[in-house]
């Protein structure tokens, strides 16, 4: 393997680091959006500040799965240029030519790891707020 084709591969892995830091960056927002709504909640009773943690834990839902998608589409680039030879290593990070690029957001927001991580939010909001009330 060239010097060039390791650059490459070493950049596509430098680019997973920062999407998984990016994953649980997007999952501590997660979590201490839904505390501050929690604690808010039991100073205001009679008014459900905590289902106000909804929209905010939603939409980090939604920025997780298309940092999913990415993390996804990086592995596959990184598949490919491993196995191409080092005469074929085009050095592209264009991630949209891949034929994985097909699969789209809304199939990473129900994936098994971050749907079972923010439901779990969303029911423990409910259900603290209930008991609280």
């Amino acid at each position: 393997m060239n010097d060039n084709k390791v650059a490459h591969l070493r950049l596509i892995v430098d680019l997973l680091d920062q999407s998984n830091r990016t994953a649980a960056f997007a999952k501590r927002w997660g979590v201490s959006f839904a505390a501050v709504f929690l604690a808010l909640g039991t100073q205001q009773p009679g008014f459900r500040v905590a289902y106000l943690a909804i929209f905010p834990i939603v939409f980090l839902w939604v920025l997780d799965a298309q940092n999913t998608r990415q993390d996804f589409l990086l592995h596959s680039l990184y598949d490919r240029v491993r196995k191409l030879p080092d005469s074929e290593v085009d050095f592209s990070l264009n991630l949209e030519q891949l034929p994985e690029a097909k699969r789209s957001v809304l199939s990473f927001v129900f994936a098994a790891n971050p749907a079972l991580f923010y439901l779990a939010m969303l029911v423990g909001i409910a259900v603290v707020d209930l008991l609280v009330a």
